[in-house]
């Protein structure tokens, strides 16, 4: 996995090659860094998206879902985040 940023910019672009889903043109896996990830699961599943259940990795907390044209996305709060806010 890399992980690329430009400075201080908050955006990132992690390449993987461990994922068969994700194959080369796909738009599976987006990542999405929010501040709440528990409140935006749960608003997500209040407005009737199918979400996963919340977990926790050593970079970040997160849940995915399929967003109205079946792209899957990954929603998170970075471990990045979470220490820039410290």
């Amino acid at each position: 996995m890399v992980q690329l940023a430009a400075g201080d910019e908050p955006t990132t672009l992690t390449l993987t090659t461990w994922f068969d889903a994700y194959g080369a043109g796909t738009l599976q896996g987006r990542l999405l860094d929010v501040e709440d990830v528990d409140g935006c699961q749960a608003g997500l599943v209040a407005a009737g998206v199918e979400c996963s259940d919340l977990g926790d990795e050593p970079w970040g907390r997160y849940f995915t879902c399929k967003d109205v044209d079946g792209n899957g996305l990954v929603v998170a709060k970075t471990a990045r985040r979470a220490n820039a806010q410290a």
